[in-house]
């Protein structure tokens, strides 16, 4: 598997006009994510401005954080993460749930955060003008990215828990993860070797490559290699198995 690398100074990103989540009341977003050094920043998700977007985003300031924002409030959630490997993120978000810390959960590397909450907390549902998806950028072509993204997954009407974060974080395709009521709407493995990123989930979302970001051969993502067969045994562990 390839993987993706972004870089602010050449403005490399991806982008499509990505819709699926206007008005949702539940979603849930899987990425890896590694920022490229201390003091840089790496973002995926839909982000038409700071007040309508769902991201997870590992910034500047050695914070991971989640925006879920629907009105006139920047609503975002964060946790400390100064890492500079590859994590998984999980982030979902379930806004016919009571409070702040049901209504937003976070895994990072299949282990659920404890999350700081901004005074307006979160939403009841997604924006009706919620749009685009971006992989190295926020707010279309603004707010570039120091780091590489990989194997992005969107569901709508599914908030998804510590057995899928797990199996993501495993490796598992998202496409094999069962949605229950929910339903896959974008699965971009980043498997080609140049040029766009086709949406394997068999929607069309393909991600179009904006100025010729870089490819590289990491197995340890996604498919083989460095962490994978640890973390299998883990997510084994937690079902008993081994």
């Amino acid at each position: 598997m390839a993987r993706r690398y972004v870089q602010s100074s050449s403005q490399r990103h991806y982008s499509t006009s990505f819709n699926s989540l206007q008005s949702k009341t539940k979603a849930t977003i899987s990425c890896w994510l590694k920022r490229a050094g201390a003091g840089n920043r790496i973002s995926c998700g839909s982000y038409k401005d700071s007040q309508r977007a769902f991201a997870p985003t590992l910034w500047t300031d050695d914070n991971l954080y989640v925006i879920c924002a629907r009105t006139d409030a920047q609503e975002f959630a964060y946790v400390a993460n100064s890492s500079t490997d590859w994590v998984h993120v999980l982030a979902a978000f379930d806004g016919a749930a009571t409070g702040n810390s049901n209504r937003l959960k976070v895994w990072v590397n299949g282990v659920q955060q404890t999350l700081t909450f901004t005074a307006a907390g979160m939403p009841t549902q997604m924006s009706g003008t919620i749009e685009g998806w971006e992989s190295g950028c926020r707010k279309a072509n603004e707010q570039y990215s120091d780091g590489d993204a990989t194997w992005q997954a969107c569901w709508v009407d599914v908030a998804m828990g510590e057995t899928e974060a797990l199996a993501l974080y495993g490796g598992d395709n998202p496409a094999d993860i069962d949605p229950g009521a929910g339903t896959l709407v974008g699965n971009w493995r980043f498997s080609e070797t140049s040029g766009n990123v086709a949406d394997s989930s068999g929607n069309g979302w393909t991600l179009t490559a904006e100025n010729s970001p870089e490819d590289a051969d990491d197995p340890s993502v996604g498919g083989g290699g460095g962490i994978v067969i640890p973390v299998f045994m883990h997510h084994y562990r937690q079902q008993g198995i081994a």
